[in-house]
This record gives C-alpha cells, sequence and structure tokens, in this order.
C-alpha cells in the first residue's frame, strides 16, 4: 500500500545482503526506528532453521496473523512449487526443504507465537482470514486498523500496480527484492493487481493431492482456533 510509510533508520531498500544480517541485527533496527514514522510493517515468515528464539523478536510492536484454510495453502503451494516443472519431475509437497517447509508446516509456528503474545506478551492480537479479507475487503480492513488503533482510509483498498513501493518504501536482502520481481508464480498477480483480488472457493478435501490433505490435516486444528478467534468484519 503505497500510502503507508514504511521505513527504517536510513536503510535503503534493498540496500544489503542477507549474509550480513543476523536475527538479533534485524531487531535492533526495527526497536532503533525513529520517532516520527508513521507505520513500520513487518512481515515474517514463522520458520526458525538455525535455532532463533522468541527472544529476537523486537519489543514494542504488535503482533498481528494472516491465516488461510489449509487445504487452499497446501494447494496453492503446490501448485506454485511447481510452475514450470515438467510432470515427470513435480515436487511432492515431502520434498520441500525444511526452511520452507518447518516441522509444524508454518501452522503450529503460528498458533505457538499467536499464543505467546496472547498469554506471555499480554496482546490481544488480530487475526485476519485471507478469504473472508477478499471477499470483504473493507470490512475487514476497518475491523483490523480499528483493532490495532490507526486510522482506516478507503485509500487502502487500491494501489498503483508495479513495485515501486517495494523499490521505494521496503527494507529487505537484495537478493529477495530482485528475487521476488522475477518469481512470477509466487509474486506476478501481486505486482499486476491494483486492489484486492476475489476469494477462491475451497476446494472439496476429496479432489485435492493426497500429499495436500495430509499436511492440511496436520494443521487444521491449529487453523480452526484461531479462525474461532479472526477479527469480524465491520
Amino acid at each position: 500500500m503505497s500510502r503507508v510509510h514504511v521505513e527504517i533508520l536510513q536503510i535503503p531498500s534493498g540496500g544489503y545482503y542477507a549474509s550480513e544480517t543476523r536475527y538479533s541485527w534485524v531487531k535492533e533496527q526495527l526497536e532503533a526506528t525513529p520517532p516520527g514514522r508513521k507505520m513500520v510493517i513487518c512481515k515474517d515468515l514463522l520458520a526458525w532453521p538455525d535455532g532463533a528464539q522468541y527472544d529476537d523478536l523486537p519489543s514494542g510492536f504488535q503482533h498481528t496473523f494472516l491465516t488461510r484454510n489449509p487445504y487452499m495453502t497446501f494447494d496453492s503451494w503446490k501448485r506454485a512449487i511447481n510452475s514450470g516443472i515438467d510432470d515427470d519431475k513435480k515436487l511432492l509437497l515431502g520434498d520441500i526443504p525444511v526452511f520452507y517447509m518447518p516441522e509444524g508446516s508454518f501452522y503450529k509456528e503460528q498458533y505457538d507465537l499467536y499464543k505467546y503474545a496472547k498469554d506471555t506478551l499480554g496482546q490481544n492480537p488480530p487475526i485476519v482470514d485471507s478469504e473472508e479479507l477478499l471477499a470483504n475487503p473493507a470490512g475487514v480492513m476497518k475491523a483490523y486498523f480499528k483493532t490495532i488503533g490507526v486510522p482506516y482510509s478507503d485509500d487502502y483498498l487500491h494501489w498503483k500496480p508495479g513495485n515501486e513501493c517495494m523499490e521505494k518504501l521496503w527494507v529487505v536482502a537484495k537478493e529477495k527484492k530482485y528475487g521476488q520481481q522475477f518469481d512470477t508464480a509466487w509474486h506476478g498477480v501481486t505486482f499486476e493487481s491494483a486492489s484486492f483480488g476475489s476469494p477462491r472457493k475451497c476446494p472439496d478435501r476429496e479432489d485435492l493431492p493426497e500429499d495436500v490433505v495430509y499436511y492440511a490435516d496436520l494443521c487444521m486444528e491449529y487453523y480452526e482456533e484461531m479462525y474461532a478467534n479472526r477479527i469480524k468484519p465491520l
């Protein structure tokens, strides 16, 4: 969203290599954000491949969570990782390296962090369901911004297509930044969009591949509890 200012210190967008950083360095940058910034948004995945723990999370931030029905997640994920791959070489979800598929397939990791933010940090983290957001962007966004105490604007429902926002505002490692521009299987639709897309119908369980069903079933209990506690559209 191009009107939301996302700035951390004076680090240029794409101005460093991932190999130069550590979790502790990211924590320091976020906690040192100068006063006067309108908003700092940090999006992260829930994989800790080298033993990082909650102590590496920056303090003073409001945790929020975006979740999705596991049947839809793993169905989309499998299609994305196999984009452009010949049929006889396509991957199963179990073939994905642990960094991209941690032990809890991200859902348990997300649930554990949600409980940590709630029970240890004393927060009431808003949970947004992705398909509900697509079905009612204005209603969900109004509820979300009200929950986090930030004024809502209809401007947040539309943006300029392309990667200008990423070029000017994102603070992200060089290889990640440029990789996202060319990885159309994952980000192509995002860069072409100007507003929220339409929600998908959740596929029937019996129509899904065996590996998709396996991972989705493992995660369903975590998703269902978080879904029950999601924010409702206004």
